[in-house]
């Protein structure tokens, strides 16, 4: 197959997935962005298609480079937006550079409409991504790359070769402008692309195409891993089920930290598994960096140390004069259950799993003239032989 069909192909199966909308193409001007500009172009039809530029100013000459692909798209009769923005000064050149470019991206989107973003990364930056992620250090999630649609951004071309977009390019004679970063040596991905993979590649060819599809198999991986950890987290509680496969409880418990944004750290983790070392029962409690975690009979509870819990407005209906106040060392209780007979309240507490936290917090209603003689109790109900009846509701925002 020629090189316009693949990557014709590329994009068009890309578009039967994503669905109806118009385009935005992530464009610098080099040989990836062009020809995604070009071929979605031609298969969208010109007013499917918004050719997006930022221009960072990092390269002498970068205004020219904007200026020339505005003139290419008037030529093609395609729509183009150029953001010219300033990249802050911090550790990392890419990373920054990286940020506002997204930055950038998803307000022109907001501001023409666009329901979809494409960039033009190749199966060539899939694999450096996977062997750059492998030299750093990842788990099995890092080793799924870039994904080929995660929400409105699309990569139409992840699984096209270099070489077959290169040969695009020259088919169809189009303006390529050469980055000279892109051959930085001072940027690790530049020295992983023209070192690194060079010599593996003569040990294997084909290295490029097996990274790629150790990428599709840890994704395919991944998506099982998320369904079974979304099924395993119970929203109001942000809890998961101790007994959850060990990878569907780490994702889960990864998914529940992020959801409270509480950092997901190496912290979080050995927190989680200090937690599940320990018996199922009762209630225990570690705090870590933003948050807390709680093991309450079985089930892993995220919260916030500094939270406190809004307790409902009791109503209370009693024959007998009665007070509120919250449980003392030594309370005992005649629950219903036991049909007069008495037992500790913090066993009755137990018995009936009511995680610590809540304990602290519960209220009892006693007898005024004898405090010690509990009529009702905070997650128990009544006491036997009480003629008592408590409603609970929410106060009022």
């Amino acid at each position: 197959m020629d090189a316009t069909s693949v990557v014709q192909r590329a994009v068009t199966a890309t578009a039967a997935q994503a669905g109806p909308g118009t385009w935005g193409i992530a464009c610098s001007g080099g040989v990836d962005s062009l020809v995604l500009a070009h071929a979605a172009a031609t298969a969208l039809g010109t007013s499917g298609v918004v050719v997006v530029h930022v221009d960072h100013g990092l390269q002498p000459g970068s205004h020219d480079v904007a200026n020339g692909l505005q003139r290419w798209c008037e030529v093609n009769t395609l729509a183009c937006a150029i953001r010219r923005v300033r990249v802050p000064d911090g550790p990392s050149l890419e990373a920054q550079a990286r940020a506002v470019r997204y930055g950038a991206l998803h307000q022109v989107a907001t501001e023409y409409g666009l329901p979809f973003v494409a960039t033009a990364h190749n199966a060539g930056d899939q694999a450096e991504t996977v062997l750059m992620r492998l030299i750093r250090g990842t788990g099995p999630a890092g080793l799924v790359g870039m994904r080929q649609q995660r929400g409105p951004l699309l990569r139409p071309l992840l699984r096209v070769p270099r070489s077959v977009i290169a040969e695009y390019a020259q088919l169809h004679a189009l303006p390529v402008w050469h980055d000279p970063m892109n051959a930085d040596q001072r940027f690790f991905r530049v020295r992983v692309r023209t070192h690194l993979l060079p010599m593996l590649q003569a040990e294997n060819p084909q290295l490029e195409r097996a990274l790629g599809q150790l990428a599709e198999q840890m994704g395919q991986w991944q998506n099982v891993i998320d369904n079974g950890a979304e099924l395993g987290v119970l929203p109001w509680l942000q809890a998961v089920a101790k007994s959850a496969a060990p990878a569907v409880l780490t994702q889960a418990w990864g998914q529940a930290l992020t959801s409270a944004n509480v950092p997901v750290t190496a912290a979080a983790h050995r927190a989680l598994h200090a937690l599940l070392a320990v018996r199922p029962d009762g209630t225990h409690h570690i705090d870590i960096p933003g948050g807390a975690v709680e093991l309450r009979y079985g089930y892993i509870h995220l919260a916030s140390p500094t939270q406190q819990p809004t307790l409902p407005n009791l109503d209370v209906q009693c024959e007998t004069p009665w007070q509120i106040r919250t449980r003392q060392p030594g309370d005992v209780m005649q629950p219903i259950r036991l049909a007069g007979r008495h037992r500790k309240l913090s066993d009755l507490f137990i018995d009936a799993k009511v995680p610590r936290a809540l304990r602290a917090h519960a209220r009892l209603v006693v007898a005024a003239a004898d405090p010690s003689q509990i009529l009702w109790a905070e997650h128990l109900g009544p006491a036997w032989g009480s003629a008592i009846v408590v409603t609970l509701t929410q106060p009022k925002a």
